[in-house]
């Protein structure tokens, strides 16, 4: 069988949820003995010449020839990708992904209303239309009246879920990897942190590593305290290493479509600290005791969960556990 993916691709300066989700997707339907073309932008198809050695075949978007003459039996597409694939009429079976939803809070009127537009149209021409989570769903069929069809679960990368697998050692202090933007609330945790130490004799440390337009802002406010730390934007291979050094994981936007910050924490053995709403909230509840929900509008509630986190003690994720996690069981729920 034949599958077309379309979407981003990471590059060497730009990586995302979502460009992260086409690659190992390409690599999972590959390994399955799949043909698998994905369809990106030039300058993401250029930085990502090691497809070639899973004999992916890697083509731009708005090539109609190359992606009609390899004629799919399945389309997966993402974003804007499946608006502009809408138009090349091709035959195979059309799956639409979700990865969110537009929100006034995050884009402009105008192109809240084109997106919505878009969304429509993506509709009207795709067979199924998928969700990355039960939150996902929620919002854009009942607030916003787009079809959804289902839902599926991101997975991991497999070479990460097998460093999992070996992963031990003391794990000590909170972290935060992601953007640096306001929605994640990494303000609120560190003050719930600086609180819990000053009030309870704790001499923890917080980690922060990410980059965005709150970068400035967080690192005036509080890098005189000396135990917290920014990082910045650093490699995809040390937040491997952070992951597996520290006890505590937390981040509190309270609308995260699904955030695989949380799932790559709980690979990792991480305790994570997560608001009471969102994506993420189904996810968590599969692994009792290692996480806590927790109210971001209130202080104390974040306290507690962080507390909670650095008394916790617990062992690593079964063999089990993390094979759910793995992007064969996202290409099976996809694709059934």
């Amino acid at each position: 069988m034949k599958i077309l993916i379309a979407g981003p691709l990471p590059t060497s300066k730009v990586s995302g949820g979502v460009a992260v989700f086409t690659k190992n997707l390409a690599k999972e339907a590959a390994d399955e003995g799949y043909k698998v073309l994905v369809a990106t932008d030039t300058k993401r198809k250029k930085s990502n010449e090691d497809l070639l050695l899973n004999n992916i075949k890697l083509c731009s978007y708005c090539n109609v020839y190359r992606i009609k003459k390899f004629n799919p039996d399945i389309i997966i597409s993402s974003l804007y990708y499946s608006f502009v694939l809408s138009f090349f009429n091709l035959k195979g079976k059309k799956i639409h992904i979700l990865h969110g939803f537009t929100t006034l809070k995050h884009y402009s009127l105008q192109k809240f209303f084109i997106m919505h537009l878009i969304d429509k149209s993506i509709s009207k021409k795709y067979d199924f239309i998928l969700a990355n989570s039960k939150f996902t769903k929620f919002i854009n069929e009942e607030i916003f009246g787009n079809r959804v069809n289902g839902v599926f679960t991101i997975g991991l990368d497999s070479n990460e879920l097998l460093k999992c697998q070996k992963s031990n050692g003391t794990k000590s202090g909170v972290l935060y990897v992601g953007r640096l933007v306001k929605a994640k609330g990494v303000d609120k945790a560190l003050l719930a942190f600086l609180k819990l130490n000053r009030e309870n004799s704790f001499n923890s440390n917080f980690t922060v590593a990410g980059y965005g337009n709150e970068y400035g802002t967080l690192v005036h406010r509080f890098d005189d305290n000396k135990n917290i730390q920014f990082l910045g934007s650093i490699d995809h291979s040390k937040i491997q290493e952070l992951y597996r050094k520290s006890k505590v994981f937390i981040s509190l936007n309270p609308s995260e479509p699904f955030g695989i910050t949380y799932e790559e924490a709980i690979a990792n053995g991480l305790f994570v600290i997560a608001p009471d709403t969102g994506g993420q909230v189904d996810f968590l509840t599969r692994y009792p005791g290692r996480y806590a929900l927790v109210n971001v509008d209130n202080i104390d509630s974040i306290c507690e969960g962080i507390k909670k986190g650095l008394m916790s003690n617990l062992s690593n994720v079964s063999k089990k556990e993390l094979n759910n996690m793995s992007y064969i069981k996202t290409l099976k729920e996809i694709i059934n």
